[in-house]
């Protein structure tokens, strides 16, 4: 794992492939941060699981200003999200992950049509500017 974002967008080995959106209510996960999760539900962890054969990257979205409640189903969530790469994770017994992810970019997302238990978005990333220091 590179501890350093790519300097253009889209990094050479971007997936043009959709990814799974996890929607949480109040979370946003940023560059270069890290965001341990405990993944129980049934969908979530089947999400998990592909994505072990895969990448291992995904879009956190935080759900939507009042619909904290709808999160057992398919709340609305905003469309810009975080891209992370899951770092470290471990199977419990019963089914459950522990999951480690790493926040890569900020992107922008829309939701497409999902075959699977999961919900799926396509995603582009945002171009990060600097503080100039004026002001």
């Amino acid at each position: 794992m590179s501890d350093r974002l790519p300097e253009a967008w889209p990094p050479a080995e971007h997936d043009p492939d959709p990814l799974p959106v996890f929607p949480l209510p109040g979370v946003f996960l940023f560059p270069g941060t890290i965001l341990p999760l405990h993944i129980h539900e049934p969908r979530y962890r089947q999400m998990i699981d592909d994505l072990l054969d895969k990448r291992g990257w995904l879009v956190i979205s935080a759900i939507q200003a009042g619909h904290e409640a709808e999160a057992p189903g398919d709340p609305p969530f905003y469309n810009i999200g975080g891209l992370g790469e899951i770092v470290g994770h471990n199977h419990l017994e019963d089914g459950r992950f522990l999951v480690t992810l790493h926040g890569l970019s900020r992107v922008r997302v829309r939701e497409v049509e999902s075959d699977r238990p999961y919900r799926l978005v396509e995603y582009e990333g945002i171009q990060e500017s600097q503080p100039t220091g004026e002001g």
